[in-house]
């Protein structure tokens, strides 16, 4: 369960499916429940994913995006992956793996 405290957010997760490319969803996180913006979201294990910050509201900038996740039965680092371009290139189609390169982590 994740739940923002404040700023705005896109977030970005890659859902996988058997025998096809994964199911990318994308949605917004910020206080403006009117249009749409979500306050709390769940994410099951398994999935990818990744966010990046939207201005403000009434402004050109942002101030941060702060998010706490409760995790049940509770987080096991061993259990963590980070998107590889690897992975990125199964789960995703080569056009769709160009725009989303910026989700992998390059050691």
């Amino acid at each position: 369960m994740h739940t923002l405290h404040s700023g705005r957010g896109r977030y970005v997760l890659l859902h996988p499916q058997e025998g096809t490319k994964s199911r990318i969803e994308t949605f917004v996180v910020g206080h403006d429940i009117a249009k749409g913006e979500k306050l709390q979201w769940i994410v099951d294990g398994g999935i990818f994913k990744a966010s990046y910050l939207l201005p403000d509201q009434g402004s050109s900038n942002s101030d941060g995006l702060l998010i706490s996740e409760t995790v049940v039965p509770g987080f096991e680092f061993s259990d963590h992956d980070f998107m590889t371009p690897q992975i990125l290139s199964e789960w995703v189609t080569e056009e769709q793996a160009k725009e989303l390169n910026w989700l992998v982590r390059n050691d």
